[in-house]
């Protein structure tokens, strides 16, 4: 069984957002492949431009732009438990900060 990786999954959130923008022309021409015939494709093309699907990949990319340091520490093959725990809660005062300035937080976001 291959162990979780949450680096990858950052880094996939983050590479997404960064070339969402171009999903659009490859999701059109996908649908119009004759290969793509029963696929989700079309329904991505639909979906990807609603504002509730760039919310929520805002803001995932932005929570996990604050747990990226934690992951990386919780995955290294040395663990120094007292220095991650000091991390998680860093990382756990952040997301209360970021929760208590939320009308900030999101115009930042927006």
């Amino acid at each position: 069984m291959r162990e979780t990786r949450w680096v990858e999954k950052h880094d996939a959130v983050l590479t997404f957002l960064d070339t969402l923008s171009c999903l659009p022309v490859v999701l059109e021409t996908i649908s119009e492949s004759s290969e793509s015939r029963g696929s989700n494709t079309f329904s991505f093309l639909h979906a990807t431009p609603s504002s509730e699907f760039l919310v929520s990949v805002v803001v995932l990319a932005e929570v996990f732009g604050l747990t990226l340091a934690l992951a990386r520490k919780l995955q290294a093959e040395y663990l120094d438990v007292l220095e991650a725990m000091k991390l998680v809660e860093a990382t756990l005062a952040s997301l209360i900060e970021q929760r208590y300035k939320s009308t900030d937080t999101f115009k930042k976001m927006f």
